[in-house]
């Protein structure tokens, strides 16, 4: 088999035992994701629109904290610039815990908090997370194969990053918003950086974490955060949740 030949797994070969390639690079991908406790990194967001020929750029870190009870992610960004213009001053949160999402956002100076499960059935935050920006790779091989037909490009050369392209099942969650999203993972990491996504509208996003910390020593106030006088807030319990 070519090193560039492309795996493809798809429903109706479920009952083939036969280990792939893409098996094992998924499951080399799976047990990095599952001793990960503390990860955190640098994050660019890249959104662009080419039918308007127009992209925003936002810039900001990511931390994640594994703790069975109370698992913790934090998305902020710092800085944003729209066609090349950036502006002053941005500030922009997103919170998931496992049951809660929460979006503070110092420009409408609001506060939004929506509930997507209930506190006994509550869901890995980096699951919560693929529901709003294309970051995947982080959950488990079942989920993934579940959701998406998953494409894997072997590594040209020994060290070289594993590829992967997820496209999306049809009724799944992801299918109203992807056509495809694709991840690269780093040899020396075995963990997702990159993620380049295709909408179904026609837009771009590309998502690349740099500085990359996995398994070090964590500050806990990187998940705090005290909301200023003067904001709005507004709550969305899961009885009301879209």
């Amino acid at each position: 088999m070519l090193l560039s030949t492309v795996v493809c797994y798809a429903a109706d070969r479920a009952n083939d035992k036969r280990t792939t390639p893409a098996d094992k690079a998924l499951a080399a991908l799976a047990k990095t994701v599952d001793s990960l406790k503390t990860l955190s990194a640098d994050l660019t967001y890249s959104h662009s629109q080419p039918l308007f020929d127009t992209e925003s750029i936002r810039v900001g870190k990511i931390h994640y904290r594994y703790d069975p009870n109370a698992p913790k992610l934090r998305i902020n960004f710092s800085q944003f610039t729209q066609d090349g213009i950036k502006q002053k001053k941005y500030n922009e949160d997103f919170f998931f815990d496992g049951i809660w999402i929460t979006r503070v956002d110092s420009q409408s100076k609001t506060v939004t908090a929506k509930q997507l499960t209930t506190a006994d059935k509550p869901v890995p935050p980096f699951k919560l997370l693929s529901r709003f920006f294309p970051i995947v790779g982080f959950t488990a091989t079942e989920d993934l194969k579940k959701q998406f037909e998953v494409k894997y490009t072997p590594p040209v050369k020994a060290g070289a990053p594993l590829n992967f392209t997820l496209i999306p099942k049809p009724k799944t969650i992801y299918a109203k918003d992807y056509k495809s999203i694709s991840f690269v993972v780093p040899a020396e990491l075995m963990i997702a950086t990159e993620f380049i996504a295709q909408t179904t509208s026609g837009e771009l996003v590309n998502i690349k974490f740099t500085k990359i910390k996995i398994n070090k020593s964590q500050s806990k106030s990187v998940f705090k955060f005290k909301i200023p006088k003067g904001y709005t807030r507004s709550i969305h319990p899961i009885s009301n949740a879209d």
